[in-house]
């Protein structure tokens, strides 16, 4: 595994895609630094992170998809091998936002670029056998998953806890 990057530098290497900041750097806001600074810097005694959990509700256009990308693409690349990071949403539409985000950051970096493969569906990273992908709400045919992250993206139009217990309990 090549060595830790903390995420907020992480996110620096990467660069928007969308209009109003298209080519510009990915420089995270204040409370995005803190956000990332403790859900992935605060340790427990024995070294692992001390938020296994977190639920990051804020209103429209304030960069909840642009951070939930970020955190996405960190975890696909320096998170644990064999990762699955799984992008979930209400329905197949949305999730598809998410994890189009994300493959555009990445894009956006050449070093990153040459050490994965996109495909339409999913996001694979050799070096530490990771993979990113994204999901419909139904439930059904996720219990397969042994996720090592999970983004639920528009948690609030989830129809019911199904997907979240069952994407929850491979974990």
């Amino acid at each position: 595994m090549p060595p830790r990057v903390d995420i907020r530098e992480f996110a620096r290497l990467l660069k928007h895609t969308e209009s109003p900041f298209a080519g510009h750097q990915f420089v995270p806001e204040p409370w995005q630094e803190e956000y990332l600074d403790r859900l992935f810097n605060t340790k427990r005694p024995d070294g692992r992170r001390q938020y296994q959990r977190s639920l990051l509700a804020l209103p429209r256009k304030q960069g909840k998809t642009a951070m939930c990308a970020v955190i996405g693409a960190y975890e696909g690349f320096f998170g644990e091998d064999g990762g699955q990071i799984l992008i979930a949403a209400g329905d197949r539409k949305q999730a598809s936002l998410l994890f189009t985000a994300c493959s555009r950051y990445i894009e956006s970096c050449p070093g990153l670029l040459k050490r994965c493969k996109i495909y339409k569906n999913s996001i694979v990273i050799p070096h530490n056998k990771s993979v990113i992908q994204f999901l419909s709400s139904e439930h059904k045919g996720k219990h397969g998953f042994n996720p090592s992250l999970v983004i639920v993206d528009e948690y609030h139009v989830q129809p019911n806890r199904d997907l979240v217990d069952v994407l929850e309990s491979g974990m």
